[in-house]
């Protein structure tokens, strides 16, 4: 066995006896195998929130997570980049693969797109006169007495991906590529794997054109471009990204263009003009302020 796939090996082992072992707190296990008890306390800035049983503050970048277990029901508000849930239950944390369950059921959210998650009060439970009624000592109302039913730690174990395919409303394929989730959206053309391309002769004419460099091994390319996908979605037709899906540096259209930094995007008005470049690091708000310049541009 191979020194990746003993260690891989090794972490699965030690996330599922986390899992089988009776719980004690919340759980986090970390992608080194660690497993941390505790309390769950939300998700900001990219990163998962957690206090340590012995009082110690957690913040670790979803990268260097293999997942998170609930010990008891944790309600949440959600903000995902294009929904939100005022009030959804948070079930656990597996696969960069975010759990959640409500009224309708349970849903499976890419972690790419979450951007804040914030614990909630539980919803109240309201009960009827009968319910709330006290028996008499020792008098069930003539019906059997029956054991409470015993929690159930939610397991993480691999699902197969429920994901809807392009004939779904949402019109997206979710795909696995690497350990990461890409999103594959209508609105995305991919004009290089690699190789050199003239990208102002791929633009899409008439529209506003934004062209993501992608590396699928950096997560904040994949995070961003779900989010400018998003972005084009949402501007019905006004927008249209082209993606360079680059297998390495070592890239032909990398060295002709001299990328020095991963992920770039560049911005292209209905016109053609290049009116912005992103290129070092740079946040979901500065994405979203280049597009509005260039819808804005000639």
């Amino acid at each position: 066995m191979g020194g990746m796939a003993l260690k891989a090996w090794m972490i699965g082992g030690v996330l599922l006896a986390a899992l089988a072992g009776p719980a004690r707190g919340d759980q986090l296990v970390l992608a080194n195998g660690q497993t941390l008890k505790g309390s769950f306390g939300g998700f900001r800035d990219h990163r998962f929130l957690f206090k340590t049983a012995d009082g110690k503050d957690v913040s670790e970048f979803t990268a260097k997570i293999r997942g998170i277990v609930i010990e008891k029901p944790c309600y949440v508000s959600a903000q995902f980049v294009s929904k939100k849930f005022e009030q959804v239950q948070f079930k656990g944390y597996l696969g960069f693969m975010v759990r959640l369950s409500n009224e309708d059921g349970a849903l499976e959210e890419p972690v790419t797109l979450l951007k804040s998650m914030e614990p909630v009060e539980a919803p109240a439970v309201l009960e009827s006169p009968a319910q709330n009624a006290a028996p008499a000592p020792g008098d069930n109302g003539g019906v059997e007495e029956t054991p409470p039913p015993a929690a159930v730690v939610p397991r993480l174990a691999p699902r197969p991906d429920p994901r809807p395919g392009p004939s779904s409303p949402a019109g997206r394929d979710w795909k696995r590529a690497g350990k990461w989730r890409v999103v594959e959206s209508t609105m995305v053309d991919t004009i290089s794997h690699g190789e050199d391309v003239d990208i102002e002769a791929s633009l899409k004419k008439g529209v506003v054109n934004v062209v993501h460099f992608h590396l699928g091994s950096i997560h904040s390319s994949v995070r961003q471009g779900n989010y400018i996908e998003t972005l084009a979605e949402k501007n019905k037709g006004r927008v249209a990204v082209r993606r360079l899906d680059l297998p390495d540096w070592n890239a032909e259209v990398c060295k002709v263009q001299e990328l020095e930094s991963l992920p770039q995007f560049w911005f292209y008005s209905r016109s053609g003009r290049l009116v912005k470049k992103l290129t070092e690091r740079f946040t979901e708000a500065d994405i979203e302020a280049a597009l509005k310049e260039s819808l804005r541009a000639q």
